[in-house]
């Protein structure tokens, strides 16, 4: 059966990830001796993550004007002091209530949105490249404000590279379950839910989403520092109307916007890329084009350290 090519939000991990289970914890300590209470939040995660701490209540304590503000901090993987409440009067218990929220990366930095990519296929390939929209309430949109990446055109079985280094965060495998179609009827599959995929978390606290490898066809590790031009994983969607195909998205944490389908809902900015075009050509992909890929060693040697250049003999 035939799945049709649209696609929701969800899929590209765009979602501020206010609840996500497990990713952070935060927790606090008694010290009995001054009887104080820290704080500290543990980030299980490979790629940073930031959290906003805020205390709905505080009484008995020097941190009272903290109240009702929320705190920012940025935490890299393992566990990190946040902040501790001191007692006024340390005979007296403090009384407090807290909560907290957090976002995937790094939202105190600022994207670079003159940065050249890669294309994310093998080099002399030729690619078309098409937009990506979202569906809102049944119904596939596809304009200015809801583009949420790019779809390359791709033949089955084909390698799938970085377009730009950085660390891998998430690797997800999920097989296919016929359970979460948004919707079907008996020839096609119109939405599916489970893909598999990765995120490379990039300098600049951008993270881009990779979407649609076969299963088992991923060749790199969460945590693993990869660089531009290096190969991910076999592509598979062979079996959407539309062909293979993989999809690509570019978000970043400090850009927020209101969910198209749910304007009550915050998610990642998407932002289409500068990428290496030609020879002599780099720019924003014009859609239904066709482009040959190049990998340029200027491009892939833009965020290479010393060892790795040797590594390569660049």
């Amino acid at each position: 059966m035939k799945k049709v090519f649209v696609f929701i939000l969800i899929l590209c991990s765009m979602y501020t990830a206010w609840a996500q289970e497990d990713i952070i914890e935060v927790s606090y300590e008694w010290n009995e001796r001054d009887n104080s209470y820290t704080f500290s939040a543990n980030n299980r995660s490979h790629i940073p993550y930031t959290i906003y701490l805020r205390f709905t209540e505080l009484e008995n304590t020097t941190s009272s004007h903290l109240s009702g503000k929320e705190l920012p901090f940025l935490l890299s993987k393992g566990n990190h002091r946040l902040h501790t409440l001191k007692s006024i009067k340390q005979e007296s218990n403090i009384r407090f209530g807290y909560t907290y929220r957090y976002i995937k990366g790094d939202a105190t930095k600022r994207i670079d949105t003159s940065f050249v990519y890669l294309l994310p296929l093998a080099p002399g390939k030729n690619v078309k490249v098409a937009t990506m929209g979202v569906l809102k309430i049944g119904k596939y949109i596809n304009d200015s404000t809801t583009v949420i990446g790019l779809a390359f055109y791709t033949t089955a079985g084909d390698t799938i590279y970085a377009s730009r280094s950085g660390l891998v965060g998430d690797v997800i495998y999920n097989e296919p379950d016929e359970s979460d179609n948004f919707s079907r009827t008996r020839e096609k599959k119109i939405y599916e839910r489970k893909n598999n995929s990765l995120t490379i978390y990039h300098k600049d606290g951008s993270i881009a989403t990779y979407t649609l490898f076969k299963d088992n066809g991923i060749f790199v590790k969460e945590g693993e520092r990869i660089v531009a031009g290096q190969p991910l994983g076999i592509i598979a969607g062979d079996d959407y109307t539309s062909g293979s195909h993989l999809r690509f998205s570019l978000t970043h944490p400090r850009e927020l916007i209101p969910y198209p389908a749910n304007p009550n809902r915050s998610v990642m900015k998407v932002f289409i890329p500068v990428f290496k075009l030609s020879k002599d050509q780099t720019g924003i992909p014009e859609k239904q084009a066709t482009y040959q890929v190049i990998h340029d060693d200027e491009i892939i040697m833009q965020e290479m350290t010393k060892k790795e250049r040797k590594k390569r003999n660049l």
